[in-house]
């Protein structure tokens, strides 16, 4: 895989969340027998805006360090990052700080300015764990089922991925 498949993929995910986002700004929230869709859409947005801000933030990553654009990201292994050390892994907090060192300003990444605290906390506690959630959800990700936030944290994803597509080649 080259680092541009990324962006690819964050666009892809982006694209799946609209629809997830129209489905579910669609559903009427007074009636009690659209509770259940309505969270599993809410997860689901939730899962998905999280892979857009991961795969944004690595491909800016990559653009930033200069890494050949056409070798295999699995090859990238230098003393400030490493593909098997940061890259590989799901949590932000793994490899957001080379990113940052590199390109600053972008929203919820660097940016926390003016962020409401819960959508801070589905930013920091996003993994893509969530993706198993369905009905019982862990203490964990608790604050995964508020509509509202989830809404917000999508729009964040989405602002992270053009301010990433737009100034980053």
């Amino acid at each position: 895989m080259i680092y541009a498949e990324y962006l690819n993929s964050a666009r892809k995910h982006l694209k799946t969340c609209i629809v997830i986002k129209d489905s579910l700004n669609s559903l009427d929230i007074t009636n009690i027998e659209n509770d259940s869709q309505i969270r599993l859409l809410t997860l689901n947005l939730y899962y998905i805006s999280g892979y857009i801000i991961e795969c944004s933030i690595k491909y800016g990553i990559y653009v930033c360090i200069g890494y050949d654009r056409t070798a295999c990201v699995r090859q990238l292994n230098t003393p400030e990052v490493a593909y098997a050390r940061q890259i590989n892994k799901h949590r932000y907090d793994k490899y957001e700080d080379i990113l940052k060192s590199k390109y600053s300003g972008i929203i919820l990444v660097d940016n926390k300015a003016n962020i409401p605290q819960p959508v801070k906390n589905l930013y920091n506690n996003w993994d893509a764990d969530i993706r198993y959630c369905c009905n019982d959800i862990p203490e964990k990700y608790k604050h995964s089922e508020n509509r509202l936030h989830v809404l917000r944290f999508f729009e964040y994803a989405e602002e992270i991925f053009h301010t990433i597509q737009n100034n980053l080649r």
